[in-house]
């Protein structure tokens, strides 16, 4: 291969790592692509919200059923709030506890994966692995949408 070839192999290569860098930290900070604060509230749109039907499945299943509805990346508790309605006779902590170990089974059955976006042991999002560029990326259509960080108000004595 051309030794220039190379070269600009190399650097783009360089390139799409540091602007995978700066889009973690954008999404970290509240901010999607076309630089706008997101809200998490609108993880389905209410036609989508409609047509799930989660009642007598497993809470793997219902998770499943979210992840492929939404076509994203998800927070545990984004997927949490969805099916909290079909798990009523289990409190929010119980729901919380059940969902990360039916989370981490399909990722052991390699149909899930997650993904740390920054420092945080609470960064991470959940979605399918074919959601995932060979360079172990989040492709962007199936981009997550970071939390809105609640901001934290100062108290003058």
């Amino acid at each position: 291969m051309d030794i220039v070839i190379e070269l600009l192999i190399a650097k783009k290569d360089k390139l799409t790592s540091r602007l995978n860098v700066i889009n973690d930290k954008l999404n970290s900070l509240g901010y999607d692509q076309v630089g706008v604060i997101n809200n998490t509230s609108a993880i389905l749109d209410p036609v989508q919200a409609k047509e799930l039907n989660l009642s007598g499945k497993s809470i793997q299943n219902q998770a499943l059923e979210v992840l492929k509805q939404a076509n994203r990346f998800l927070h545990k508790s984004e997927i949490a709030d969805i099916i909290k309605p079909f798990n009523k006779d289990r409190s929010e902590k119980q729901l919380d506890q059940r969902l990360a170990v039916e989370l981490g089974k399909a990722k052991k059955k390699d149909i899930l994966t997650s993904v740390k976006y920054s420092k945080s042991n609470q960064s991470y999002v959940w979605g399918s692995v074919k959601w995932i560029d060979e360079n172990k990326n989040i492709k962007q259509e199936h981009m997550y949408i970071a939390k809105k960080k609640e901001s934290q108000e100062s108290i003058k004595f």
